[in-house]
């Protein structure tokens, strides 16, 4: 049975930790699809990294810690991972795992007949009317060559591990969008994607969730414009 390796990127996300890592423990021990978890502290200023670095005193599953100072972005995080996995396949998901494991079963068998699978959050009740808004107006900006991909920014996807390779190596923005631009390389490979359902889980529902479009709606714009130019060259 083919094994993937789990990569959870993390900036200032002490208060999750403790109970990811039960979470994770508890799920390790039943299940058996995933073989390595990769925590990535991303320049955390918190106790991210103190944290991480007592989980072997608490907890037994299989897992690494990579660190850094600066803060870099969450693809670079998921990319400085890659070079430490060995599995079949690899994954990442948030470090509060909002969408639960459970679905990681599902995912790892659809990667039998395609290259990348990816996060479609369920809409309706998960969404208060600001990020319903917020998600329609980002929507407009997005590139229309992946406009069919109804949830882009999902923090929930899965690879096979030579794609996930190419496409993190080709990267050139690591924060806000670096997705958009994973699925516009996956376009330029021919590489083939598809969607899984998710829920969100209850306590991990916010109001507005981490983007703000005040705080960061100029970096977001400045980096789309990266990504398209980066796609036409």
């Amino acid at each position: 049975m083919k094994k993937m390796t789990l990569i959870i990127p993390i900036f200032n996300g002490a208060q999750y930790i403790s109970s990811t890592c039960k979470e994770l423990s508890d799920f390790c021990t039943n299940e058996n699809d995933i073989d390595h978890v990769i925590f990535v502290n991303d320049g955390s200023t918190d106790r991210t990294k103190e944290m991480l670095e007592n989980i072997k005193k608490e907890y037994s599953f299989s897992h690494r810690v990579l660190s850094y100072k600066e803060n870099k972005g969450k693809g670079y995080a998921i990319k400085h991972a890659l070079d430490h996995t060995k599995t079949d396949y690899v994954g990442f998901t948030d470090v509060e795992l909002p969408y639960g494991l459970e679905k990681i079963k599902e995912g790892v068998l659809r990667l039998d007949t395609c290259d990348m699978v990816v996060g479609s959050r369920e809409s309706g009740v998960q969404y208060s009317t600001y990020r319903s808004f917020m998600k329609k107006l980002f929507r407009l900006l997005l590139p229309r060559q992946i406009r069919t991909i109804r949830d882009t920014q999902c923090g929930f996807k899965l690879f096979k591990k030579d794609s996930a390779h190419v496409l993190f190596s080709k990267l050139k923005t690591y924060r806000w969008v670096f997705d958009i631009e994973l699925f516009l390389i996956a376009q330029k490979e021919n590489y083939t994607v598809q969607e899984l359902p998710l829920m969100i889980k209850k306590e991990c529902l916010t109001p507005k969730g981490g983007v703000s479009f005040l705080r960061d709606g100029l970096h977001i714009f400045l980096d789309l414009i990266r990504v398209r130019k980066c796609y036409k060259l």
